[in-house]
């Protein structure tokens, strides 16, 4: 696959999204003085990873005419987007990227990316039962993926997505995914009864990507589905 992380992840969302990655300068300056004070005492890779986000996302605002401002955190620790705008934040090591979309027919959008390597044994049994991980592995073929990987990658990409509109979280084992390798798709049920209307009528369909290096996980919730 020869296309850059940006068009990767560009590709897996609708056309009107704007998708921005961070630039090595976004990573170590920028923030606004009410942004700083929140990650004032984390530690240097929080705080970097912080800033390449909060500046990203700068930039992905500035496409909608939005003018350079802070972008706070709500009681999740959830960042919050200007009234109107849905957006998703992900950074994993040395990368950081933001999709934004004016809400609309897309109601939200989250993305994830993911270092392509497996899953600590005692982590798995978190994120994926054991059927659902069979049937993934079984699935990727002879895509190198660790199943159990790409289902963290998928779930935490829809919960981002979700919780903009469900205001509650999901446990991993909450949700189930299947995939169509072929066709870089996933579809994804909330197991979870306790939930809005809308999210009890599933199951919801994303997209991916794999590489050598990074999972790319993306996921748009429409207003009529």
């Amino acid at each position: 696959m020869n296309s850059t992380p940006a068009q990767r992840f560009q590709d897996l969302l609708p056309a009107q999204a704007v998708l921005v990655e961070a630039t090595p300068a976004m990573w170590d300056r920028g923030l606004f003085a009410e942004e700083d004070s929140l990650i004032r005492q984390s530690v240097q890779k929080r705080r970097r990873e912080f800033t390449a986000g909060r500046n990203a996302a700068r930039a992905a605002l500035a496409q909608f005419g939005f003018a350079p401002a802070a972008i706070p955190v709500g009681e999740k620790r959830e960042p919050i987007f200007p009234p109107g705008i849905s957006g998703s934040i992900t950074h994993t090591l040395d990368y950081c990227a933001v999709a934004a979309i004016r809400r609309g027919e897309v109601l939200s959008l989250g993305i994830d990316a993911e270092l392509n390597e497996p899953l600590a044994g005692e982590v798995r049994r978190l994120i994926v039962s054991p059927d659902e991980e069979s049937d993934l592995q079984a699935a990727l073929g002879s895509v190198a993926c660790d199943g159990a990987k790409l289902a963290f990658s998928l779930k935490e990409a829809f919960y981002k997505a979700f919780f903009q509109q469900a205001r509650m979280f999901l446990d991993f084992r909450e949700a189930f995914v299947s995939v169509d390798a072929r066709r870089g798709e996933f579809t994804l049920r909330v197991l979870k009864t306790d939930v809005p209307e809308y999210f009890r009528q599933g199951p919801f369909t994303g997209k991916f990507r794999v590489d050598a290096q990074r999972i790319y996980a993306a996921i748009a919730l429409f207003e009529t589905r």
